[in-house]
């Protein structure tokens, strides 16, 4: 059941330490609890899913620490043979913002936009992870590049809408809301 939570949680874009914490306070078996949180904890502080997993072989085994190592492995190895690939850079990215390590996501979030400066997604995943670590104004300005690509993107309207709401420029924030709704 946990790994089927896990991974419709992650293939809607929560991002992982939300998961686990989420997966963790509603674990009714409190020692496999305590092993979610400490394993969030371990992500957040900047450890591999794979290791922070592995600390618990009690609770899983090799054989699944090991599938989620590979995975993680094969973009850095791709990475290693084609250092510009965007497709490789994005998602690379979006999984060190999936696994809390926002620094790192911006970090090949932003070498996927000098890759392709024009990709909407790449400027609004980098609005997020930029957003995600108090980066506010140039979270905005990314939001913002990424409208002008996609008129109707509603995560960039989502996104600069939070932004907006946070200075209180409300008017321009119920705007963007709205826009991400029709979008």
């Amino acid at each position: 059941v946990f790994t089927r939570q896990f991974s419709v949680m992650i293939d809607a874009g929560l991002p992982l330490v939300q998961c686990l914490d989420i997966l963790g306070g509603q674990e009714e078996d409190k020692n496999f609890s305590t092993v979610i949180l400490q394993t969030r904890t371990d992500v957040e502080s900047g450890a591999s899913l794979a290791d922070a997993m592995r600390k618990h072989p009690k609770t899983f085994d090799p054989l699944f620490t090991n599938m989620i190592a590979a995975g993680e492995a094969w973009y850095l190895r791709a990475l290693e043979r084609e250092p510009k690939s965007f497709g490789i850079l994005f998602n690379l990215g979006n999984l060190y913002m999936r696994h809390g390590q926002t620094a790192k996501a911006v970090e090949y979030l932003t070498k996927a936009v000098l890759v392709r400066p024009r990709s909407a997604d790449a400027l609004g995943n980098l609005g997020v992870a930029l957003a995600s670590s108090g980066q506010l104004g140039p979270a905005a300005e990314k939001y913002r590049s990424a409208l002008e690509q996609r008129p109707t993107f509603a995560q960039a309207h989502y996104g600069l809408a939070r932004i907006l709401e946070m200075q209180t420029n409300y008017s321009s924030a119920a705007h963007h809301y709205s826009n991400a709704l029709v979008a």
